[in-house]
């Protein structure tokens, strides 16, 4: 799943992980580093948890996923929480270029 609002350090090989180290001036390990310390935080706070997600009619056409199959959604955890990047402790979140152009439900983007 690909949580919208979030946008953490790259893990995989890929052109964005280099083009992220050329822009932070960070070396591939650290930022793979810290796309694992991301992926961590949100396994730890979420695993195993029920989890209420919403779909973002923007991306209705694309069945509600991104172009690797994965489903995309804003995440609210049982107390109704909004799950987002600002949940991610520092350092391990980057700020969001993108943004959806419409909002389902008037869940507010970050």
């Amino acid at each position: 799943m690909r949580l919208i609002g979030v946008d953490t350090p790259e893990v995989h090989e890929s052109a964005k992980l280099y083009k992220h180290g050329e822009r932070s001036q960070r070396d591939v390990q650290t930022i793979r580093g810290l796309g694992n310390k991301a992926s961590e935080f949100t396994t730890k706070l979420v695993k195993g948890k029920h989890v209420r997600r919403e779909f973002d009619q923007v991306n209705g056409h694309t069945n509600h996923k991104d172009r690797y199959g994965r489903t995309l959604a804003y995440v609210y955890l049982k107390d109704g929480t909004f799950f987002k990047r600002r949940d991610h402790p520092p350092g391990i979140r980057k700020r969001l270029h993108q943004v959806p152009v419409q909002v389902y439900g008037g869940v507010p983007t970050v």
